[in-house]
């Protein structure tokens, strides 16, 4: 969506308050209601659109991917997927162990072991793209990555919102699980960049 289609959202919905806020009480209950959902829904489309711009920008470009390490050292953000991998391969097996799990219990499991095998590849290439020679193409698949956990929350969000979708319990359930689970994604990406720049500092 672009700037021009945001101002026009903009436009309908400060015209939507202006009618609740000038006719309101003389409404129906009814048509009250319907334009309240209406208003709900713009700001939601608002929000998206900021969001897919915002997902747009580059927020690894000062994460000095590649860098943060010493010769003959450690090497701070593959050392930092590696913690969140061996973390999560311990809950999971903590959850395994659990036994008799519910069916969204199970889905959760799964998309935990989705984030584990992402960590372990992330390993993988980091190993081969890395190393003690630079930075490969280690830097632009993170740079994806994160742009693309971000555009999904986005469609998740939008999918949530869907009647179809809010009148399904079990979709809704697994559409939520999956929204957390993305959410995660990008909480590691942060962390991994966080805690490679706190060892580089100590350095």
């Amino acid at each position: 969506m672009g700037e021009a289609e945001r101002e026009k959202l903009l436009a309908h919905k400060t015209e939507l308050e202006r009618v609740l806020t000038l006719k309101g009480q003389s409404l129906s209950p009814t048509h009250r209601a319907q334009m309240k959902q209406q208003q709900q829904e713009l700001e939601a489309k608002i929000q998206d659109s900021m969001d897919s711009s915002a997902a747009a920008e580059d927020e690894t470009a000062d994460w000095e991917i590649g860098k943060q390490h010493t010769f003959g050292g450690g090497h701070y953000f593959q050392d930092a997927i590696g913690g969140t991998q061996a973390r999560l391969e311990a809950k999971i097996k903590s959850t395994e162990r659990q036994g008799n799990l519910t069916p969204q219990q199970q889905y959760d499991l799964e998309n935990m072991k989705h984030r584990r095998d992402e960590a372990a590849r992330l390993k993988q290439l980091y190993s081969r793209e890395v190393g003690y020679f630079g930075e490969g193409d280690f830097t632009k698949v993170v740079r994806q990555q994160v742009q693309g956990t971000k555009q999904k929350a986005i469609e998740l969000r939008q999918r949530m919102r869907e009647p179809s979708v809010m009148r399904d319990k079990k979709l809704m359930g697994q559409l939520m699980s999956d929204y957390k689970h993305n959410e995660q994604r990008l909480t590691n990406f942060r962390s991994w960049a966080d805690q490679a720049k706190a060892q580089t500092v100590r350095q």
